[in-house]
This record gives C-alpha cells, sequence and structure tokens, in this order.
C-alpha cells in the first residue's frame, strides 16, 4: 500500500462525509442478501499454529503494521497467542498476549471472522479468507483500522530452531515525514546471529531523499526471543542510511520463511523475507508474472503489474506491462516490454534488473529467493518508487475455480486518496461468469462492508493471444456497489495463484488470488 497518502488523512475524518461511497467503490446501491456459503471449509481448517501480518492506516491516516502469531484449536477458540502493533504517533506493542477469549468462525467458502482479545487493549477485528489450512489473505474488518496481509500455517518444530543462511527481504511503507520508502536486501545469517557486513546487500529509496544502492556495508544481528518461541528481532546498521539503526521484529513461518513489521520508529515499514541463495544468481530461463506499487515521481499513487521473459543468461526478451497512474484514465496503460537486460552481482545473490516499457526504463534491484519468486525494489530514481514481487510462471491455463482474494491500494478523490482495503472470496466458471461476495473496508468513509454480492456482470476475460499469462479484463459488479465496480487485469502464476492490479479511475490497488484447496 501507498502510505504517502496519509499526509492527507488526518484532514479528511472530520469530513468524511463530503464523500460518497460511490467515490471510493464501497456502496451506491441497494443492499443484496447474500446466498449461504458454499465449500467444504469449516472451523476445523484453522487449527494449530499460524504467523500473521498486515500493513495498513489506523483510523487517522497513520501508518499502522501488525504481526503476530497464534493457535487455533480447530472449534472456534484461539488458545494463546503474541501481537506486535506499530502505529506511528499513537504506540508500539511487541509479543503483547492474544487472550484465551479470543473466537474464529470460518465459514464453508473459507471466509473467515477473527476477534483477537488483546491485554489492556481495545480487540482486534480481522477477516480473513483461506485458500487451504495452511494458507490465507488477511485485513483488518473494524473502525480502528485498516489494512492487509497474508496468513500461513506455522511449522511448530522450527519455532526455536536457530535462523542460519541467507534471506531476501523486501519491505515498504514511509519514513517518519510520510515520505514513500521501499527497502530489500539478501542479508546472510551465521549461525551465532550476526549479520556480517561485506556478506550481506542492502538498497534503501525513500522520496525526497534519495537512492542508497547496493550498500555492502549493512551488518547487524538476528536474535530469537527467549520468552516467544516464533518471534525475534532483527537489527541492521548500514553507513549509507546515516548509520540510523533499524529493527524489525518477526514472525516465524518456517526456517524459510518471516514476516517482518519495523518497530525503530525511524521507518514504518512491513513484509517478509525468504531463504535465498548465498551467491551470484541468474534468473531463470522462464516467464515472470509481477506486481508492484507505491508512488510516482509526481508523488501519486502507482501500480504496475506484467509479464517478462528471461532467458537465463542476462537478457529479457520482451513481455508485457500495465501502468495504473493515479487511476487517471489517460495514465493507465498497456505497454510492450523491449528487449533488455539485467545483471547479477559477481558474489552477492542480487540482480540488476531493467525492464524497457516502450522507452521507459524502470530499474530494479532484484532479489531471488529459494522458493523461485524474487523480490523488486525500484532503484532508478527517476520513474517512481515501487516494490513488488515476480513469480516464476509455471503455467498459464485458463483461469476457474474458487479462490480467495485479496485487492489493497487507495481509492483515488479529487481532494485525497482513501485507503481501501478488500478481502473475499470468488469462484470463476469454465467461460469466465463469476461469482462471490467481498468484504471491503474503506475505513475513512463508512463502516466496513460485509458480503457485498457480486452481480452477473462480473466477468473474467479470456486470457490475451499469443498468450502471455495475461488478462483484461476482470470485472468486479455488484448491485450495492453500483458505478464503483472493479476492472482489474491479471496476470497468471500457475494454476494455484493470480495476481491482480486494478486498471480503472477510480483506485490504484494491487492484489492476488489463490485457488482454494
Amino acid at each position: 500500500m501507498n502510505w504517502n497518502a496519509g499526509r492527507n488523512f488526518i484532514f479528511i475524518v472530520a469530513a468524511a462525509g463530503l464523500f460518497t461511497l460511490a467515490a471510493c467503490g464501497g456502496g451506491g446501491g441497494n443492499v443484496v442478501t447474500p446466498p449461504p456459503p458454499q465449500g467444504n471449509f469449516t472451523n476445523a481448517s484453522l487449527i494449530n499454529n499460524y504467523a500473521f501480518f498486515y500493513q495498513g492506516t489506523d483510523s487517522i491516516g497513520n501508518p499502522l503494521a501488525v504481526s503476530g502469531q497464534f493457535v487455533a484449536d480447530g472449534q472456534g477458540h484461539i488458545s494463546s497467542g503474541a501481537i506486535d502493533i506499530e502505529d506511528l504517533g499513537v504506540s508500539f506493542v511487541s509479543a503483547s498476549p492474544i487472550l484465551s477469549s479470543s473466537t474464529y468462525t470460518v465459514n464453508a467458502d473459507g471466509q473467515t471472522a477473527v476477534t483477537l482479545n488483546l491485554q489492556g487493549a481495545v480487540p482486534l477485528t480481522l477477516q480473513m479468507t483461506l485458500a487451504s489450512s495452511a494458507h490465507g489473505l488477511i485485513t483488518e474488518f473494524d473502525v480502528d483500522g485498516s489494512g492487509s496481509g497474508t496468513i500461513d500455517a506455522q511449522n511448530p518444530a522450527q519455532l526455536s530452531t536457530p535462523l542460519t543462511g541467507n534471506f531476501a527481504f523486501n519491505v515498504s511503507g514511509v519514513d517518519g515525514n510520510f515520505e514513500e520508502t521501499i527497502m530489500g536486501g539478501n542479508l546472510l545469517v551465521n549461525a551465532g546471529g550476526a549479520i556480517p557486513a561485506t556478506q550481506s546487500v542492502f538498497d534503501v529509496v525513500e522520496v525526497n531523499v534519495g537512492v542508497d544502492s547496493h550498500d555492502t556495508g549493512v551488518n547487524g544481528s538476528l536474535s530469537p526471543d527467549p520468552l516467544n518461541p516464533g518471534h525475534g528481532q532483527i537489527n541492521l546498521t548500514s553507513p549509507g542510511i546515516n548509520s540510523v539503526p533499524l529493527v524489525f521484529s518477526y514472525y516465524v513461518v518456517d526456517n524459510t520463511h518471516l514476516k517482518i513489521i519495523e518497530i525503530d520508529g525511524a521507518f514504518f515499514t512491513a513484509g517478509e523475507a525468504f531463504a535465498a541463495p548465498g551467491t551470484s544468481t541468474q534468473l531463470a530461463n522462464a516467464s515472470y508474472a509481477y506486481t508492484a506499487s507505491g508512488e510516482s515521481r509526481k508523488l501519486t499513487p502507482q501500480a504496475m503489474g506484467g509479464v517478462f521473459v528471461s532467458n537465463g543468461s542476462g537478457g529479457i526478451t520482451g513481455g508485457v506491462q500495465d501502468l495504473n497512474r493515479n487511476a487517471s484514465g489517460n495514465s493507465h496503460s498497456k505497454e510492450t516490454l523491449q528487449p533488455s537486460t539485467y545483471t547479477p552481482d559477481a558474489t552477492l545473490a542480487r540482480i540488476d534488473l531493467i525492464l524497457n516499457a516502450n522507452g521507459t526504463i524502470f530499474e530494479y534491484a532484484a532479489y531471488p529467493t529459494l522458493n523461485g519468486t524474487v523480490l523488486l525494489a525500484e532503484i532508478d530514481g527517476k520513474q517512481s518508487t515501487v516494490s513488488g514481487t515476480a513469480f516464476q510462471q509455471t503455467a498459464t491455463d485458463a483461469v476457474q475455480g474458487s479462490f480467495a482474494i485479496n485487492l489493497s491500494g487507495l481509492a483515488v478523490n479529487q481532494s485525497a486518496d482513501l485507503a481501501q482495503d478488500v478481502v473475499g472470496q470468488v469462484t470463476i466458471a469454465s467461460g469466465g461468469a463469476t461469482t462471490g461476495t467481498l468484504q471491503i473496508n474503506n475505513i475513512f468513509v463508512a463502516l466496513p462492508q460485509p458480503n457485498i454480492v457480486l452481480s452477473s456482470q462480473s466477468m473474467l476475460a479470456a486470457l490475451d493471444t499469443p498468450i502471455t499469462g495475461r488478462g483484461n479484463p476482470f470485472t468486479l459488479e455488484s448491485t450495492e456497489l453500483g458505478s464503483s465496480g472493479y476492472s482489474l487485469s491479471y496476470y497468471v502464476v500457475d494454476d494455484n495463484t493470480v495476481l491482480l492490479l486494478e486498471m480503472d479511475n477510480r483506485r490504484v490497488s494491487t492484489g492476488l488470488m489463490l485457488k482454494q484447496q
């Protein structure tokens, strides 16, 4: 999510009534009673240990990042857990207990309502959609905040296992002045938890400050929390960012996957880290689907998505890219990716990736992971400040079946950019007809809106010809949304994963769909 728009939020809270629901894609029509949920999910689908994180904004526009872990009993109760909350100007909470009075309810379609009761704080209401018992998409769904993220089943046997080896990470958010900030890197964690200089690499981009690229002086440590297995802290120092100490809290999914939020007060970022190669690495000889979001050089929301083709030996041979800048109709574009290059670092697992969109050059620091994804941080300092992920394509079949879905971004208004987070469930038939329900949080305009029923106008168009894995449009329409439905481009990763980019004139948002198992 682009948090820079938070500079406007504080002025619009008192005047929320000036904005119609339709302006943010959260209303404008009659309420439709949702049909009974269909599927095989039950409370037993959520059982044992889970780690989660999400990021967004609180009710007055401050950046908000939340991460934690909990134990579900498979019967609608959460028996224990811990949570970290970083809320600019309000509070920071570390490893605060999640109380055993916390509850959840899983519907047959995987949509799940969660209430987390916290020690000394108001409860958090979350809305999730499960793709399986192991994975899901999550948003905060109350009047205190909004945000989007993921939830994953933890490996209990690895919560206390020392974390060692290389980890690629990518976080985004803002600095203390609400300027868009992204960070990416590859960190070597030694057996004792040390992160040595010269064996790790780091990139930081801060709007109106500059680009600190390919910093191999970054060093620090990773320290497990002795009182909370699965929780810990990463401390980094980088000479390229004025030696400001960076502190991240993490929760373990397993020894290859961490959910992280920054807690030092200098920056307000969040993201994930994954096990990564430790030496110079090429991209695969394959196509990669990707999305990225952040801020344009004109300080407006921007997001892009597409497919690029790597030859596995330093060349990008082509592809396609969609661009949505500030949800402006004349700033939407589908562009052909021209041949370009990428350059692996001589020793470290970092790649300098160039994408040429009809003559416009986008340069990324790209960090490969061991799971086949590539974490992206734009470092050209010219076009935009965005971060995202590229996924190696393994299939480009027609999309059909039942999916968990999430969209997160900003609804663009003439006076301000308004945060919006959506989670839900959709079923796509073989011809593209789409049914389902969405849970929408327009935090500055209305109460969270549950069970928005998709109408018969919702439709997923066929893949482009020739097939690249891209399709457009994917429309999500509803009587309740009125004229403020969603028009998306989509990018197939495989039979289970589809990336999303909104391409209408109402919002700048990205998201994904995970096929339900």
